[in-house]
């Protein structure tokens, strides 16, 4: 069974099907589905349906549940039987479905995470040592968290107790922009990246600290390698407004995404703008041009 266009378009029929009322047309196609489930690749399609947004998000699900009792089913192996899932599909089944579940909507990664459990349950750590290292590049981990909570407290520091933390402002300063030009743009920063920026916003907004950031060299850095790429629409962004674009509007007009990256920059675009309104016009019009 290979990975083609035309296999994903009849799988994705058959389990519609296979959501029918109609037992006469559920039935016969969960028999098809249950024919081909010995077939080399024929789990790996599934995830690829899945993973498919422009495929109807009901049929998506159904190959999410499909591909959950196909490895509740098969991935055991029963003493004195053979192995129904390929070793090659085992493998590839283990690359591919944490970073799947990981940037699935909340239906889908429902069931990838019953079937992660499962195929954990029999292969981890032996068969799977990788595991915990794959879902720690999506999530951010101790260091990042830890990160993130410095830059809110020395925050609240400059914002509460300017007085004695006023000697050691500039090094936490220089400290927040190399982290800042220094993180990816990988979803699991984006809390840190958020408090670093609200950071450079308090200090900013705080007549003894604006020193700081009024040589127009400074400016220009901070338009170009910290607001600018924190603003850009990234593939995370892209698959969220996919899964549910009434919700991702609504939580942009309702300021309800505040703790995003997107929003901690405009937050301090909006803080330069009040004090360095001219230069700040000044680069981004040159962007816009």
């Amino acid at each position: 069974m290979e990975l083609t266009d035309d296999n994903l378009l009849t799988l994705s029929e058959y389990l519609k099907h296979t959501l029918s009322p109609d037992v006469n047309v559920r039935r016969p196609a969960e028999k098809f589905l249950e024919s081909v489930e010995v077939n080399q690749n024929y789990p790996l399609l599934l995830l690829h349906l899945v993973d498919k947004s422009e495929i109807n998000i009901t049929i998506r699900i159904a190959g999410a549940v499909a591909f959950k009792n196909y490895v509740k089913r098969n991935w055991k192996v029963e003493e004195d039987s053979a192995d129904r899932i390929h070793v090659q599909d085992r493998d590839a089944i283990k690359k591919l479905i944490i970073n799947l579940m990981l940037h699935s909507p909340d239906s889908i990664q429902k069931q990838l995470s019953d079937a992660v459990s499962i195929i954990g349950k029999y292969d981890f750590p032996n068969k799977w040592p990788e595991l915990i290292d794959q879902m720690g590049e999506e999530e951010a981990g101790v260091i990042e968290q830890l990160k993130s909570q410095v830059c809110d407290n020395v925050g609240l520091y400059a914002q509460k107790y300017d007085e004695e933390f006023q000697p050691y402002l500039p090094e936490f300063v220089t400290a927040v922009w190399n982290l800042l030009t220094s993180t990816g743009q990988q979803p699991k920063y984006d809390a840190l990246v958020s408090n670093a920026l609200q950071f450079l916003a308090t200090v900013a907004d705080r007549a003894q600290y604006r020193h700081l950031f009024e040589d127009p060299t400074t400016l220009s850095s901070i338009c170009e390698k910290v607001i600018i790429p924190n603003m850009e629409f990234r593939e995370s962004d892209s698959e969220l407004f996919e899964d549910n674009p009434e919700e991702y509007i609504r939580r942009d007009i309702e300021g309800s995404d505040v703790d995003t990256r997107r929003r901690a920059a405009c937050d301090l675009v909006k803080v330069l703008s009040k004090y360095f309104e001219a230069k700040i016009m000044e680069i981004f019009g040159a962007y816009i041009q």
